[in-house]
């Protein structure tokens, strides 16, 4: 009798209009009027304002699952939380025969087409002085990333490449068996907020309030917006900036890698 409408696609909010479901529930990012049928409160001011006063993505969807048959009581809801067991990221460490004592830094660098990911040349380096402080780099990802990763083994071969992996599961475990992620804005950094361990995000055109991961250890990199080309990529943020930030991180939740 009902749909929630999480995504902002006008293509996705069409299924459920075509199928006859009568009640459909979500905030209209594409303007979508008529497709969504009930709107939140508070949806004109999210669709007009900028910025910090703007609602970010995570309390939207909390807004629509309120609008539920037995809506949830409005109160804070807490950040996503993701938990792989001790049993199994010991049982994948000794699958995959990693040293549960050595530190690790993930990159998840996206498609370096896209205009979210950063440039390549930025992740060798980064990746070459972990490298080279004896931490391992673990690239993360699936079929969309393993372009770039097999660029980024080409000139850093000490790189172990896990975007064949099979299943989400395993991408879960790889994330969570790292010291620290560093990636861009996508799926698995959400992932990774929620899995609790610190992150380093860098974030461009979507802007990282809206959209980014609400957990509170992420640290999250952008462009600024007075930057030409701000919304065509993120070449504004500085290797200096993510070294500085993944330091930050380090010191704070891994000490004794600092």
């Amino acid at each position: 009798q009902a749909a929630y409408m999480l995504t902002s696609s006008t293509k996705a909010c069409l299924v459920p209009w075509l199928a006859g479901i009568p009640e459909r529930i979500g905030y209209p990012r594409e303007f979508q009027f008529g497709i969504v049928n009930r709107l939140p409160a508070g949806w004109l001011k999210s669709m007009v304002a900028f910025g910090p006063r703007k609602t970010r993505l995570a309390e939207q969807v909390c807004a629509i699952a309120r609008l539920g048959k037995r809506p949830a009581e409005d109160a804070p809801l807490p950040a996503p939380q993701l938990v792989v067991s001790a049993e199994a990221l010991a049982a994948w460490r000794r699958r995959n025969g990693i040293d549960p004592a050595g530190p690790v830094i993930a990159l998840y660098t996206s498609d370096f087409a896209n205009k979210r990911s950063w440039p390549i040349e930025r992740f060798v380096s980064i990746a070459r002085d972990y490298v080279t402080r004896g931490w391992s780099v673990w690239l993360i990802g699936g079929p969309r990333e393993r372009q770039a990763a097999a660029e980024i083994k080409a000139q850093l071969p000490d790189a172990v490449d896990f975007t064949a992996t099979p299943d989400i599961a395993e991408a879960m475990c790889q994330i969570a068996a790292s010291t620290i992620f560093l990636g861009v804005d996508g799926g698995l950094s959400h992932a990774a907020g929620a899995l609790g361990g610190p992150c380093v995000l860098i974030y461009g055109s979507n802007r990282a309030y809206v959209h980014g991961p609400v957990n509170e250890q992420v640290i999250f990199l952008e462009p600024p917006i007075s930057t030409p080309g701000w919304v065509e990529n993120t070449r504004a943020v500085s290797e200096d900036k993510v070294r500085e930030a993944l330091a930050a991180a380090v010191r704070k939740h891994a000490p004794q890698f600092a």
